[in-house]
């Protein structure tokens, strides 16, 4: 599982972006938004 957390500390409100790798392979691009959060949930 994996959590990602935005605080807007530099006011700027540009959401960060990125690059997961699983064993040094690039495996996806999370790119976050500023939103409401959505589905959060224990799995």
């Amino acid at each position: 599982a994996a959590i990602f957390q935005y605080g807007n500390y530099d006011s700027l409100a540009l959401p960060p972006s990125f690059l997961l790798q699983i064993d040094g392979s690039e495996w996806a691009i999370v790119q976050t938004s500023v939103g409401p959060v959505v589905g959060v949930g224990n799995f």
